[in-house]
């Protein structure tokens, strides 16, 4: 079986996205599944020999300057991002990436042929592509839904999500639609995601979770010298701080000897940190460490105390890549505030994790982690293993094909 897959995030890009697509290369291999990637020319390639890659120049737009100027002038930018979105172009920032991966793959698919196509949503266009595709070339495609624009679908969000942004996702929805009106199928990361699309598509998909790479070589825990609640990865404006700071607050009054960690950090997460501080703990101060290589994240998430993880406010289903390697670390877990969802179903599952709703419940966890200081858990984490999933995705794959 020839499989084309199409993904915007792939390694050696440095972010968690990346790890789905690359599962689904590295693994469907091992289950009789041709892998050809899509992709782009970041930086520090470096390929596994299991599977083919096809990358593309990127100029995908960092910063607001680099925007066409109809996009800066306040007003006209408005109008602006209405008109993309009308023409199914949400992500005008990759306008040019979209094309050059369209522009190839007309060209590619004239002298190479392949069974299936899946796209990887985000970005938008990747189903846009599969539609095309099984409209000029005949065939099928599955799209996997690794989020469904960052969860908004899922949010009682009448107070957080502006009118404006509304709009917006309910023109995106309609050509989600139109696109995936023909597809074969579609798979997802949870299962209250996979409810809303069927509820949109009419159609049943398949749900693939998340779930965690282990390194080829597992590193040393990084030593730290006091009392370490970490943080790891991205932060989104969506995960609260406020009831884990004021139950932070009151233990390190108690327990001074201790550091709170945000590893991996930007200046995006640094100054969401430091607003939430200041409004909710003044006393609590904390240390921002860049964002490194993998290597050095693990090492740092088995060698500190606590793993902080804030769930996403309101949001349900949301699995985090993160919190599966903060399982396969081995040390204590803190989710805060509870997401009452699949998180806390995931985390009561295993040793050495604290669910807490309360300023309360985060000092009484704190405090329990604490006293247990220097111990690790062993967790069974084998079915969040990436390679078991690519298996049930490859058997699904096959299923459409067959």
């Amino acid at each position: 079986m020839q499989l084309l897959l199409l993904s915007y995030h792939f390694p050696p890009l440095n972010v968690t996205a990346s790890q789905r697509a690359l599962a689904w290369a590295r693994f469907l291999p091992e289950h009789g599944i041709d892998v050809s990637v899509v992709t782009y020319d970041w930086e520090g390639v470096s390929d596994d020999g299991s599977y083919e890659v096809f990358r593309l120049p990127a100029e995908t737009i960092k910063t607001p300057g680099e925007l066409p100027v109809v996009y800066r002038i306040p007003g006209i930018r408005s109008l602006a991002t209405l008109w993309s979105y009308l023409k199914g172009r949400p992500e005008y920032q990759l306008k040019a990436d979209e094309n050059r991966m369209w522009d190839f793959l007309c060209d590619h698919l004239k002298t190479h042929s392949y069974d299936l196509v899946l796209g990887v949503f985000s970005p938008h266009y990747h189903i846009h592509h599969a539609h095309r595709i099984e409209q000029t070339f005949g065939i099928p495609f599955v799209i996997d839904f690794r989020d469904l624009l960052n969860n908004r679908y899922l949010v009682d969000n009448d107070h957080i999500t502006p009118f404006s942004r509304k709009v917006l996702d309910n023109i995106t929805l309609r050509y989600w639609k139109r696109w995936m009106k023909n597809a074969a199928s579609w798979t997802t990361v949870s299962q209250p995601l996979s409810d809303v699309l069927t509820s949109w598509f009419r159609s049943e998909g398949k749900v693939i979770h998340n779930g965690f790479s282990p390194l080829a070589e597992r590193p040393a825990p990084r030593s730290f010298d006091r009392f370490t609640v970490m943080h790891c990865g991205t932060m989104y404006h969506t995960q609260r701080l406020d009831v884990f700071l004021k139950g932070f607050e009151r233990f390190i009054a108690e327990f001074p000897e201790t550091d709170l960690v945000f590893w991996g950090s930007t200046i995006h997460i640094d100054k969401h940190v430091k607003e939430s501080i200041a409004e909710y703990a003044p006393k609590v101060s904390f240390q921002s460490i860049p964002r490194g290589p993998r290597e050095e994240a693990f090492a740092a998430q088995q060698g500190a105390d606590v793993l902080l993880f804030p769930a996403h406010y309101g949001m349900k289903g949301v699995y985090s890549s993160k919190i599966f390697e903060y399982l396969a670390s081995g040390s204590e877990i803190l989710l805060t505030p509870n997401d009452h969802d699949v998180l806390e179903e995931l985390l009561n599952q295993h040793p050495g994790c604290t669910v807490a709703d309360t300023p309360e419940d985060v000092y009484q966890g704190l405090k329990s982690s604490y006293e247990r200081r220097g111990q690790k858990h062993q967790r069974n984490i084998e079915q969040w293993m990436r390679s078991s999933q690519a298996a049930d995705m490859a058997a699904f794959l096959k299923s459409i094909v067959d």
